[in-house]
C-alpha cells in the first residue's frame, strides 16, 4: 500500500522508499488514481524526472530506429509505449512531423512543459508539432484536464507503399491504428485475387493494404461517417479502388451477399471494465460466426481484440466457438499482438493488450 509522507500534491514526482526507509526509486504520485504510484526510475538512476525521461526516450528511439529500423518503412510509429518503455502512463506517437502525447497519468500533465522539452530534445534538428489528447476514461479516473486546443491540421503519413491522411489526436487511438501495422502487411501479402471485407474499417487501413496487395475487390464497413470520408480520400490518394459502406457490421454480415475470400474483424475496445468482459466475449463469438457464414471455403479470417481485459485464451475460444457454431472448420495459422514498437515490459505482462488471430476456414 502506498503511504505518502507529508502533504504531496497530485501528480508530484516523488522518491520511493520501503518500510525500512531504503531508497527504491522514483515515480509519479496521484492519490485519486487506481494506480496511485507509477514507478519511473530506480534508485540507481538520476533523481530528477527530466533526466529519467531523456534516458527513456533515448532507449525507446534506439529500439525503433536501430533495431526495428522503422523509419525505412514508415514515418508513423509509437515513440514511447508507457510501461513497455519504462514511462508508465505516457504514450507518444509520431505522425510525420507531429507528435501526439496521450497521458494516462496526471503526473505527466502536471509536468507538461518538461515532457515537451524532452521530446524536442530527443529529435534534434527537427521541427515538430506537439499535440496532447486525453482518453476520456483515463481523464475521469486520473483527474486530467487539458486546456482546449485547436484541432491539428491533417497530415499525410506513409506506410510501405501507401499514404494515409490522418487527423493527429482525433478519432480512435491517437489518430491511426499503429499497433496493427504488421497485421495490415499480413493481409496485403495474402489478398491477391481475393474479395476482401474490412469490418470496422475506420480510415481504411486493411482495405487499402488489401487493394495494394492485389485484391480483386475490397469493401470497408464502419458506422463512423467521418472515418469513411477519410477512407475514401485515402483510396483516391493512393489511386486504389475500394468501396466503403456506412453500416452496422453485424447487420451487414447478416445480409445476403457474395462470399469473401478474406475478412478482417477489428472492432473497437469491447470491454473497458471487467463487468463488460462477458458481453465482449459474446460479441466476438457472434461476429466470428456471422463472418464465417460469409467466407468462401478456404477463405481467410483475421480476428482482433484490443480489449486488454479480455485474455488471449478466452478471445480465441470465443472466435473458435463462433466459427464452429456457423458450421465451419477453423485452421489457426498464426497469432500476433501489437507491432513491436508497442513493446511489453517483462514486469508488466498485462500490457499485452492486442490479440490477433489468423485462420483459414474450411467446410466441416
Amino acid at each position: 500500500m502506498v503511504q505518502p509522507t507529508g502533504d504531496i500534491a497530485p501528480g508530484a514526482f516523488v522518491e520511493i522508499r520501503d518500510r525500512e526507509n531504503r531508497a527504491m526509486g522514483f515515480g509519479l504520485y496521484n492519490p485519486r488514481s487506481e494506480i496511485a504510484l507509477r514507478v519511473i526510475g530506480s534508485s540507481a538512476e538520476p533523481p530528477d524526472l527530466r533526466s529519467l525521461l531523456d534516458i527513456r526516450l533515448r532507449e525507446a528511439i534506439a529500439l525503433r530506429t536501430e533495431v526495428l529500423r522503422l523509419p525505412e518503412r514508415t514515418d508513423a510509429w509509437r515513440v514511447l509505449h508507457s510501461e513497455g518503455d519504462g514511462a508508465s502512463g505516457l504514450i507518444v506517437d509520431r505522425y510525420a512531423s507531429v507528435l501526439v502525447v496521450e497521458p494516462f497519468s496526471l503526473g505527466w500533465v502536471v509536468h507538461r512543459d518538461l515532457v515537451e522539452a524532452a521530446l524536442r530534445a530527443a529529435f534534434p534538428g527537427e521541427t515538430l508539432s506537439i499535440v496532447w489528447r486525453a482518453d476520456r476514461t483515463a481523464a475521469a479516473r486520473e483527474g486530467i484536464q487539458l486546456p482546449p486546443e485547436s484541432p491539428a491540421s491533417p497530415v499525410d503519413i506513409r506506410e510501405g507503399t501507401l499514404t494515409f491522411r490522418i487527423r493527429p489526436g482525433e478519432g480512435h487511438k491517437t489518430g491511426f491504428f499503429l499497433d496493427q501495422r504488421d497485421a495490415r502487411a499480413w493481409v496485403g501479402a495474402r489478398a491477391r485475387g481475393r474479395r476482401v471485407l474490412d469490418a470496422f474499417c475506420y480510415s481504411g487501413g486493411f482495405a487499402l493494404s488489401a487493394c495494394a496487395g492485389g485484391a480483386s475487390s475490397a469493401v470497408g464497413v464502419d458506422l463512423d461517417e467521418e472515418a469513411l470520408t477519410l477512407a475514401r480520400a485515402n483510396a483516391r490518394r493512393n489511386g486504389l479502388e475500394a468501396t466503403f459502406v456506412h453500416a452496422d457490421v453485424f447487420e451487414y454480415l447478416r445480409a445476403p451477399g457474395d462470399p469473401f475470400g478474406l475478412v478482417v474483424l477489428d472492432p473497437s475496445k469491447q470491454a473497458k471494465v471487467r463487468e463488460e468482459i462477458p458481453r465482449a466475449l459474446r460479441a466476438y463469438h457472434d461476429m466470428a460466426g456471422l463472418a464465417a457464414r460469409r467466407i468462401a471455403p478456404g477463405g481467410l479470417l483475421v480476428a482482433a481484440s484490443c480489449s486488454g481485459l479480455v485474455e488471449e485464451e478466452a478471445f480465441g475460444a470465443a472466435v473458435r466457438e463462433g466459427v464452429r457454431a456457423a458450421g465451419r472448420r477453423l485452421q489457426e495459422i498464426g497469432a500476433s499482438g501489437a507491432a513491436p514498437d508497442h513493446p511489453v515490459a517483462g514486469n508488466c505482462p498485462e500490457s499485452r493488450y492486442l490479440k490477433v488471430l489468423f485462420a483459414r476456414l474450411l467446410p466441416v
